[in-house]
């Protein structure tokens, strides 16, 4: 994944480490983004397909983890 940003040209200035974490962050937070978007749209699309084959749907969540959490146990309490 390209950010369109180059790490090394400022690491002199601002620091390797620091520059990293922001780089690991921005990289993070896209990911999170396109998780969430596809998910959108494989809900709409597995909905559907599942109301072409059925004559009663149930209501169903989907998603997709990026495994990027900070506190994961926080968010397993949360999806309860």
């Amino acid at each position: 994944m390209s950010l369109g940003q180059v790490l090394a040209g400022n690491s002199v200035q601002n620091g390797t480490q620091a520059l990293g974490l922001v780089h690991e962050g921005i990289a993070r937070n896209i990911l999170e983004y396109d998780a969430s978007l596809l998910g959108e749209n494989l809900i709409a699309l597995l909905k559907r397909t599942l109301e072409l084959n059925f004559a009663k749907v149930a209501p169903f969540s989907f998603s997709i983890d990026t495994n990027t959490e900070k506190d994961e146990k926080l968010q397993a309490s949360r999806s309860l």
